[in-house]
């Protein structure tokens, strides 16, 4: 039998093709392919990429113990993987940062390092999403107070925060922004941050309490997207000036809108 048949084509690529082949992967799924030879152990960290995510339930399988130093020791395996990732991006253009995991107190110190990373990138997309599944109430909620650093990001176009403790007045340039989206969060000065984002285009609000969401005018008049889900209003009615809205989505307990103009399209 002809052996050559039988090669395995993808190992007989040079390294930088595999490396391209490995950046088109998520994270997760890149690091999986260290386990296939020695010579793919390190390829994962040479990928190309300018958008990172971590997200606990990819990296840390559902906890079969109840034990909670098992737990424990799991979370800290997950954000030592973290930190030393970004450690190997000091060279490297990055656009994204998506942290998701939950039940984060007593590793505020790693946040801190994290947050540092991506104000030293500029990065123009951030989520951080420290909820946990569980949650149903808002009484549920506990949230993870922001490190300074991140208000000092001057290139955000998307931001996405749940379960933060998050000052919307406090954003250094928050006129770039164009996508905003909360979870689990107290908004009562959402109008700070809503009237100073010209370019804002899709708003979304979910399971927040206090939203003091007054009005939006003709001042956010790129905005294409809004939508509410189970939020708790501090204002007893909000105006909507909507010309150019696409969609318009809301679910939860029933508050009063005044339209003054909106897309009929």
């Amino acid at each position: 039998m002809d052996s050559t048949r039988n090669q395995d084509k993808i190992s007989s690529l040079p390294d930088f093709i595999l490396v391209l082949i490995i950046s088109t992967l998520p994270l997760n799924e890149a690091v999986k392919t260290s386990v296939l030879s020695k010579r793919w152990k390190n390829l994962y960290r040479k990928s190309i990429t300018n958008d990172i995510v971590f997200k606990e339930s990819d990296f840390v399988t559902c906890y079969a113990s109840n034990d909670e130093e098992t737990k424990r020791v799991t979370r800290v395996s997950f954000i030592c993987f973290m930190l030393g990732w970004v450690l190997r991006l000091s060279g490297k253009a990055i656009e994204s940062l998506d942290l998701s995991i939950s039940k984060l107190m007593g590793f505020e110190t790693h946040l801190n390092s994290l947050m540092e990373f991506a104000v030293s990138k500029q990065i123009k997309n951030l989520v951080l999403d420290f909820s946990d599944p569980s949650w149903t109430t808002n009484n549920e909620a506990s949230v993870v107070q922001l490190p300074e650093c991140v208000y000092n990001l001057i290139n955000l176009e998307s931001l996405k925060l749940f379960a933060c403790g998050f000052d919307p007045s406090r954003l250094t340039n928050p006129g770039s922004l164009k996508v905003l989206c909360f979870g689990w969060i107290q908004l009562k000065e959402i109008m700070s941050l809503i009237s100073t984002t010209p370019m804002l285009e899709s708003l979304s609000i979910q399971n927040c309490w206090d939203v003091g969401l007054e009005m939006i005018t003709e001042y956010n008049n790129r905005l294409r997207e809004l939508v509410f889900e189970n939020c708790g209003f501090s204002v007893p009615y909000s105006t909507l000036e909507l010309p150019n809205i696409l969609i318009f989505k809301y679910s939860g307990k029933v508050h009063y809108f005044q339209f003054l103009s909106v897309n009929r399209c």
